[in-house]
């Protein structure tokens, strides 16, 4: 858990909660759910409940959850930007690639992929984004950084196409 007063400390709050999933049919499916943002303006919308900004799931393909500073990841439309390089390349590159687009405008951001094969990837250029995972032939995994991350992408489900 990262302590409240650091939180305080850094005038920071990203409360959102993002999940991907796959089943063993291999269909995606991706969620965000987000606590908002303190002092912003009434009737603000951020990236999370926009699809194509901080999730989407597309059968074939994968899927993609983010969080992060919402403006920055709608402006660039980050989730859709994730989907279309999961098309050509693996999760892990994918997020990366994300990332590095996300520069143009700043801000922070955690995602986490599935391809369609069901491996995954994940990435942030923030201090911390943790994550969580398990499936049906991996035991369950956490972490609170990438930089905990000791292994190479895993198979959720081998054989999901």
């Amino acid at each position: 858990m990262i302590a409240t007063e650091q939180i305080k400390k850094e005038g920071k709050s990203h409360d959102t909660v993002g999940c991907i999933a796959l089943d063993q049919a291999g269909n995606f499916a991706a969620a965000t759910s987000t606590g908002g943002l303190e002092g912003a303006p009434v009737g603000r919308v951020g990236d999370s409940p926009q699809p194509g900004c901080g999730f989407y799931a597309e059968n074939g393909r994968g899927a993609v959850a983010i969080s992060g500073d919402g403006e920055y990841i709608a402006r660039m439309m980050l989730a859709g930007r994730t989907m279309y390089h999961l098309e050509k390349t693996d999760p892990q590159k994918a997020v990366e690639e994300s990332l590095e687009e996300l520069k143009k405008v700043g801000g922070e951001a955690g995602l986490i992929a599935f391809g369609h094969d069901g491996s995954i990837g994940w990435a942030h250029n923030s201090s911390h984004f943790s994550v969580a995972f398990a499936g049906s032939e991996i035991s369950p995994r956490i972490y609170l950084s990438k930089a905990e991350e000791t292994g190479s992408q895993d198979k959720i489900l081998k054989g999901a196409a």
